[in-house]
């Protein structure tokens, strides 16, 4: 099944790179886009995404999708920071996880799996650790 991904507010060049990374992924289906916060909503609504990713310029700044949490309380929503140095994944439940190594990967990690992934990818061995 594809994680389907709706990609909210933010800066051009952000769109652009997350544009780039799931459209090479056969598991991840982009459902559209939406450039304002207060059409966010209605977005949402038509498209049910599985995640929607935003740019925010703090991650405490999640907050303010309280509502959009209620209406739709299985989403996940990641929050990259508009200068792409760092990422947190926001569930309704009360759940908080950073993303710690931004990158095309973790984020990928993040959209399909939520804080578990990201601490899956974060906790596996790497090449140098499996000797």
């Amino acid at each position: 099944m594809r994680t389907r991904v709706l990609l909210g507010p933010m800066p051009a060049i952000l769109r652009d790179i997350l544009d780039e990374t799931f459209g090479s992924q056969d598991d991840v289906m982009l459902v559209g886009t939406c450039n304002e916060d207060a059409a966010l909503r209605s977005a949402v609504d038509a498209s049910s995404p599985d995640v929607v990713v935003v740019g925010v310029e703090q991650h405490d700044q999640a907050g303010g999708y309280v509502d959009l949490f209620r209406a739709h309380p299985d989403l996940r929503l990641l929050a990259i920071r508009n200068d792409a140095r760092s990422a947190a994944m926001h569930e309704f439940r009360v759940r908080h996880c950073n993303v710690p190594v931004l990158s095309s990967a973790t984020i990928l990690a993040a959209v399909r799996a939520g804080c578990d992934g990201i601490t899956e990818r974060m906790s596996a061995p790497t090449v140098r650790e499996r000797g």
